[in-house]
């Protein structure tokens, strides 16, 4: 029988602290190879020793875990203007000792209507998705993605901005923009003659002053 107690940190099935194996009889010459999966919780060095029934001492080994860590950072204005494209700047790092694959970046925002396009290649993300595929991090490396965010409505835009990964934590970071209006003037005028003859004078009422609002 060989009989593995596992360190904090290393479970086996079902969550176990101690996997075993009977292996049976083995003959003169004869080996028998067994393999335990086991799970690390979390990334570090873990010292193995594992006991045989009939052996003289335990067998000790070492196995080291890395283990991808992110970290999202965002570069927004705090105010701008509606209808105008917001620049964005949103970077994921690897601060980790494993590479960080399959690197997901999902956006989400507290605005109706608000959506944001990924500056350096056009795609808008989509109801359904909002996210980009940012491949593989490695360690201590980053990856930047400049985007703009655009809505029609003033107020105050909450973007939020999940980064995932392959044995990564979930991360996230969030902006805050406030949006205004763009204040503008609108003059009519209604002529009294019309039409009006080259070099001729002529008078123009109801003259009216409308000012949009703006927040």
């Amino acid at each position: 029988v060989i009989r593995q107690e596992l360190p904090e940190g290393l479970v086996g099935p079902d969550n176990r602290r101690t996997v075993e194996q009977n292996i049976g009889t083995l003959a003169q010459g004869e080996s028998r190879t067994v393999t335990f999966n086991l799970k690390a919780e979390r990334g570090g060095t873990y010292n193995l020793a594992t006991n045989m029934e009939g052996a003289t001492a335990p067998v000790k080994s070492t196995i080291t875990v890395g283990e991808p860590v992110l970290q999202v950072k965002v570069n927004a204005p705090e105010r701008d203007y509606i209808n105008a494209d917001i620049p964005c700047e949103i970077t994921v790092t690897n601060t980790g000792d494993y590479p960080a694959m399959n690197t997901m970046l999902q956006f989400s925002a507290e605005a109706r209507g608000a959506a944001i396009t990924a500056a350096d290649t056009g795609r808008t993300s989509t109801s359904v998705a909002n996210q980009w595929s940012l491949g593989t991090i490695e360690p201590k490396q980053s990856r930047t993605v400049k985007a703009n965010l655009r809505s029609a409505s003033p107020g105050t835009v909450r973007a939020a901005f999940t980064a995932t990964a392959h044995c990564a934590k979930q991360v996230a970071a969030t902006a805050q923009t406030e949006l205004r209006g763009v204040p503008a003037l609108l003059l009519e005028g209604v002529d009294q003659v019309d039409p009006v003859r080259i070099e001729a004078r002529n008078l123009y009422d109801e003259v009216t002053k409308a000012q949009e609002k703006y927040a």
